[in-house]
């Protein structure tokens, strides 16, 4: 083998290792891919992550999340009151086996609420996601700019007419004054 054919084959080799989506934790079965969370404005009080959740050996569902950045972390879904869009809190995520579940700004995600600092886009902010069988896994969610979705997420889905208003009272979205 020519050292050229050993560099081209050890590049395709880790091209293919570095794009397959691999367990955040090996042992838990659960396997998380695109974690990200959107950069938020100095004094914005509120940040929210989201990636997909694969459970392939068994239904699954998630029941918390903690991070060091925020001072509480819970988890909502995106809601539609007649022509208004808001969240609301659930107590967990139902994980199915074989479907998962994507965390989108559209749907359910992961918010962080009362942030220590502002999530700066290029910097990482580390989650630790708990579920009733799987047990604690680790995720480092990349911060990326607000209202970008990072190659490989789905983009979130929204069935209704942008024109609508949302209603996050309660969630304070926007920088202190």
């Amino acid at each position: 083998m020519t050292h050229l054919s050993f560099l081209a084959s050890a590049f395709v080799g880790l091209s293919l290792f570095l794009a397959a989506p691999a367990p955040a934790h090996a042992d838990s079965g659960i396997s998380i891919t695109v974690p990200y969370a959107f950069a938020t404005a100095e004094g914005q009080a509120n940040g929210a992550a989201f990636m997909t959740i694969a459970s392939p050996t068994q239904d699954d569902v998630l029941t918390n999340a903690q991070s060091p950045a925020a001072k509480t972390v819970e988890f909502h879904e995106h809601t539609m009151d007649g022509a208004v869009m808001g969240m609301r809190k659930v107590d967990s995520i139902a994980v199915p086996m074989d479907m998962g579940v994507t965390l989108n700004p559209m749907g359910y995600h992961i918010m962080l609420i009362d942030l220590n600092a502002p999530l700066v886009a290029g910097d990482t902010v580390p989650l630790t996601l708990t579920f009733e069988k799987a047990g604690t896994v680790d995720v480092t969610a990349r911060i990326v700019p607000p209202g970008t979705v990072p190659e490989g997420a789905p983009a979130p889905v929204m069935d209704h007419d942008m024109g609508h208003d949302m209603d996050h009272s309660g969630h304070d979205m926007a920088p202190a004054q």
